[in-house]
């Protein structure tokens, strides 16, 4: 099943790592899992997410401590917001295409969905434009 919008995924390309889903069209990954002949399927969109939390985290966290200057965690922010941004801009825009998205934990296929995702794309932009901007003026 596909983690993102939770229907039934087609063959999974053989010996491929990263596949999208036929369906909503995000990018999976395909992992092993602790079980024999097992694997686990994770949302790309939702494992970038999760990794840059810490990133962040690390960020705030050093620069409280004061061992980070001022313009290191700005570049660090402008990172994370043209992440973050670049991460929405491809939800919002394969929410877009196929009128699927997912916001918590609910799955909508509607006119709904497709409205969150052009605020996904919206919000995304104006983001990684923010983002871009700021790695700019700290460079």
């Amino acid at each position: 099943r596909c983690t993102y919008c939770r229907d039934m995924m087609a063959v999974w390309p053989r010996g491929a790592i990263v596949s999208t889903c036929d369906v909503c069209r995000r990018p999976l990954l395909l992992l092993p899992s602790t079980q024999r002949f097992r694997f686990k399927i994770l949302s790309v969109i939702d494992v970038a997410k999760v990794l840059l939390l810490p990133v962040a985290g690390g960020a705030i966290i050093a620069f409280a401590m004061g061992n980070l200057s001022s313009e290191g965690f700005a570049r660090i922010v402008a990172l994370m917001l043209l992440a973050w941004g670049v991460i929405d801009i491809i939800d919002g825009t394969a929410g877009i295409e196929t009128n699927v998205d997912r916001v918590r934990r609910k799955v909508r296929s509607d006119i709904a969905a497709r409205r969150s995702s052009i605020s996904k794309l919206l919000f995304g932009g104006a983001s990684a434009a923010l983002g871009a901007i700021g790695l700019i003026l700290t460079s």
